[in-house]
């Protein structure tokens, strides 16, 4: 008999409490202009070409032009004119091609003959991080062809030419009170936003390895240059480019999925045992859950926290998602503060520098932020303004509900 009033005392407070569910109430955003691919992929080539040429202004800042100077070289040779009206002129033909491939073999002779192995190895080794980061399949290819005692040129070369891809496009959310489908998608968000937060750190770490770094890397040894300079040019060029990528790949469109989803997610707190006086059924996976329900799962006692509860109790990644995209506002914020950062630290060199080439190479980057700086504010302002609205909405609708 006793058994039987806690089984039914259990059901009367699980039912109680699972009557309170209710969907989350989403605001739609303004729409924001559509970003050009094209557009973007033009400001990272700005990008990577101006802290190119202005880390060879650091490395090579040649006072040619003046009447007392000793120096007998230029930074742009007087030849380089006619170098490009003769490109101009057999670029549209069929044999620029071979000519280039060409010129790439020599270039490879060239930098083997005079910097060795090092310097082959210096250029190629961004290229074996992206067959590891992007081209999984080809490590399989290999696994494969230690078994069988043979490689398969043709697995391999498909894996490079197949690499890992992800759509620029944003994700639709569906507003669905399954929470094996609400899990379901989650998981397909967060992949999501792993597979571009890793090309986001490729990619800026390629753009500055090759614009900055590989500029020192083939210095003549008796050229000096100031060390701490280049090395915070190299580093000014890298987070230029991780605030750009990350301004136009986590868009707020973007975001705004992502925070959706984490409210039809929720999230677990964990109850110490001895404190958990209240009785509980055990977690099911195909129940959606209110705010304030204890369940049991594991041997361990968790409450419902959120506007409604799908997760698993316990689910160390589903925790971290509600925690960061819960409020994309906070995520934002982290950028515009490592952007503030940027800016401080771009201005105050700016400031101490006197140096004829150190002003150029400064100012041209600060200009070239400055659209970056514009869409990461923009998606700040306009994300904190309406999911302050989101919450006005979720705190009534939880009052109705009481």
């Amino acid at each position: 008999m006793a058994f039987k009033l806690a089984s039914l005392r259990n059901s009367l407070v699980y039912d109680s409490a699972n009557s309170q569910v209710s969907s989350p109430k989403h605001v739609t955003l303004p729409k924001f202009p559509a970003e050009n691919e094209l557009i973007f992929e033009a400001q990272a080539m700005i990008l990577f070409i101006v802290s190119m040429i202005t880390q060879y202004l650091n490395l090579y800042p040649t006072v040619w032009w003046m009447s007392q100077s000793n120096a007998n070289t230029a930074l742009i040779s007087p030849l380089l004119p006619s170098i490009l009206r003769t490109f101009y002129t057999y670029a549209s033909s069929l044999i620029v091609l071979s000519m280039w491939t060409w010129a790439q073999i020599r270039c490879a002779i060239f930098i083997y003959s005079n910097h060795g192995i090092t310097g082959v190895l210096y250029i190629l080794y961004p290229m074996a991080i992206y067959l590891l980061m992007f081209c999984p399949n080809i490590i399989q290819a290999y696994e494969s062809s230690k078994n069988t005692y043979r490689i398969h040129f043709v697995k391999c070369f498909k894996a490079i030419l197949l690499p890992i891809k992800f759509s620029v496009q944003s994700p639709i959310h569906s507003c669905s009170s399954n929470p094996e489908m609400i899990r379901d998608e989650v998981d397909k968000l967060k992949s999501s936003f792993n597979d571009r937060l890793k090309f986001i750190l490729f990619r800026s770490l390629l753009l500055a390895y090759y614009s900055s770094f590989i500029p020192l890397c083939f210095t003549q040894p008796y050229v000096y240059y100031d060390i701490s300079w280049t090395a915070q040019h190299v580093g000014i060029a890298w987070l230029s480019a991780f605030l750009m990528l990350t301004s136009h790949l986590y868009s707020p469109q973007f975001y705004d999925i992502l925070h959706k989803s984490s409210l039809h997610l929720g999230k677990w707190q964990k109850l110490e045992t001895r404190n958990t006086l209240v009785p509980c059924n055990s977690w099911s996976d195909g129940v959606l859950y209110a705010p304030g329900v204890v369940v049991r799962h594991s041997k361990e006692y968790f409450k419902a926290e959120g506007v409604v509860n799908s997760a698993e109790p316990g689910n160390q990644s589903h925790l971290r998602y509600y925690i960061v995209f819960s409020n994309p506002v906070g995520g934002f914020g982290t950028l515009i503060g490592l952007l503030v950062f940027l800016v401080f630290v771009q201005i105050v060199l700016l400031v101490r520098s006197y140096e004829w080439h150190r002003l150029i190479s400064m100012s041209l980057l600060i200009v070239v932020n400055s659209l970056t700086v514009f869409r990461l504010v923009r998606s700040y302002y306009v994300l904190k303004e309406v999911y302050r609205v989101e919450a006005q909405l979720q705190e009534t609708n939880q009052q109705n509900l009481n």
